[in-house]
């Protein structure tokens, strides 16, 4: 079943955003970051966080409209009732959404499975 793209918002909000900063939940691999904590809210919500160190404002918007269309893609792996932050990891040059996407969805399987030993 995946999920229609109104179930997954946006989060907006730099307060909301810093105390997911300052949460100690977190889930790494090659390709990024996911920093994460149990939200308020039914639906899930993103942020995409992409620093300079990527390059040019052409390129970190790229990186960010690939993650968007990875994480649309992959609704149906995200939890519900989750906020959490997207750090793309510098190492990852090639941005391209299908090399990124089996990378993307296994750090989607690592979060869903920490996010279910939390739950239970």
């Amino acid at each position: 079943m995946i999920r229609q793209e109104s179930q997954i918002k946006r989060l907006s909000n730099s307060v909301e955003i810093s105390a997911i900063f300052s949460n100690n939940h977190r889930v790494s691999s090659p390709i990024g970051l996911i920093l994460w904590k149990i939200g308020k809210n039914k639906n899930s919500r993103v942020a995409y966080c992409v620093s300079k160190k990527h390059g040019i404002a052409v390129k970190r918007n790229r990186i960010k409209r690939v993650l968007r269309h990875l994480v649309l893609n992959n609704s149906n792996l995200i939890p519900k009732n989750t906020d959490f932050v997207i750090l793309p990891s510098t190492r990852c040059d090639n941005w391209s959404t299908v090399s990124s996407d089996k990378k993307f969805k296994d750090l989607l399987l690592k979060f869903s499975k920490m996010r279910a030993e939390i739950d239970s």
